[in-house]
């Protein structure tokens, strides 16, 4: 699905869930959820809600890397273990990477391996326990990241 965003041509991309639904995964709620490409002129962000490994491989194998391409990732499940794979975020190649979680969480995030996953791929890191809000304002060329705290 394609959602037109405005009348400047800003789009969001609908590209998961698709049909059929992906099913005996470790967490098919979060294997299923809406993953959105935004796409503004030449800017592009990757919005992976809580999408799993699961997820990331059906999309890896049903879209051309370029369809996954993003400047910037609202990094998958808070930094999950289960997501954020090597060749996700290969595909991806965000130049930032945005993740919200609160400090102390009960589940144990930002997840190690995870962020070492990301800071392979050389992309700058924000998250909200530690930047608060984390806010990306874009003209459609050049963008820029805003967080409550520095």
């Amino acid at each position: 699905d394609r959602i037109e965003l405005g009348s400047d041509g800003a789009v969001l991309e609908v590209i998961s869930p698709k049909e059929p639904f992906l099913q005996d995964t470790r967490s098919d709620i979060n294997s299923n959820s809406a993953v959105m490409r935004l796409v503004y002129k030449n800017f592009t962000m990757m919005l992976a809600a809580d999408a799993t490994s699961e997820t990331e491989k059906d999309l890896l194998q049903a879209y051309p890397k370029e369809k996954l391409r993003a400047k910037v990732l609202k990094v998958a499940h808070h930094t999950s273990r289960y997501s954020n794979t090597d060749a996700w975020l290969a595909a991806v190649k965000p130049e930032v990477a945005i993740a919200s979680y609160g400090k102390d969480n009960e589940y144990g995030f930002p997840h190690k391996t995870t962020l070492k996953r990301i800071a392979k791929v050389g992309a700058k890191y924000y998250n909200t326990a530690d930047n608060g809000n984390v806010r990306v304002i874009t003209d459609g060329e050049k963008y820029q990241i805003k967080t409550d705290k520095q």
